[in-house]
């Protein structure tokens, strides 16, 4: 895969770069070699299984992202306590590459969503599958760090194909998680004002994910 040579640099860029340059830090960097090589692993099987998923979509002649008012039907119609906006969407295609996103974002009543806001953004990668892997790739790893000030690690959302993210601003109260669904699409769903990421995982968990991952 000519794609995996990047990827083993850009992890192991990250990890150099979180330790720094003390003798320590980097003593800690190279004995995570192993388990770069494990992602590394890790890497080519999901991108094998995704050119798998890519090949079966050919073959039924499901060649092109969803168009952008589709997968709005997707994002949640309400959400408790919030009100939507008017969702807003894009499609892209310029063979070979396709790709669409959705965004609604939900503002509670009586605020200017400066705070009080859910933000939910859905993305297909039908034929843009590095894009796809450059988002997930360090997933593969199997990453977690926290401080005072934030959080951030990888965690299975408990659906079959389907990597997720999770990550909390501790500071700013912005909660954020992320789901690499079935190696096709991207869903974020982020929202102010939380002190935990476990709100934003049921508005994640309020969307189809059964349906999505086995497009």
């Amino acid at each position: 895969m000519k794609r995996l040579p990047i990827l083993f640099t850009i992890i192991l860029a990250f990890i150099l770069y979180s330790c720094g340059k003390e003798a320590d830090d980097m003593k800690k960097a190279f004995e995570s070699m192993e388990k770069i090589a494990d992602a590394g692993k890790n890497i080519e099987a999901e991108s094998k299984l995704a050119d798998v998923r890519k090949k079966e979509r050919i073959s039924r002649g499901d060649t092109l992202a969803m168009p952008y008012q589709e997968l709005q039907k997707f994002l949640p119609a309400s959400i408790s306590g919030y009100t939507a906006e008017e969702p807003e969407g894009t499609s892209f295609n310029m063979p070979p590459m396709s790709y669409s996103q959705a965004v609604c974002k939900y503002v509670a009543p009586g605020t200017n969503g400066g705070d009080n806001y859910v933000t939910v953004t859905l993305l297909d990668y039908n034929q843009a599958g590095d894009m796809y892997v450059g988002l997930t790739a360090l997933w593969q790893i199997g990453f977690s760090t926290e401080t005072k000030d934030r959080m951030e690690k990888t965690f299975s959302p408990g659906f079959d194909n389907v990597s997720g993210y999770e990550s909390l601003d501790k500071n700013n109260k912005r909660a954020t998680v992320n789901y690499g669904i079935a190696w096709r699409f991207f869903l974020t769903v982020e929202a102010g004002n939380q002190t935990s990421t476990d709100f934003v995982k049921s508005v994640a968990n309020s969307i189809d994910i059964k349906k999505l991952s086995g497009m």
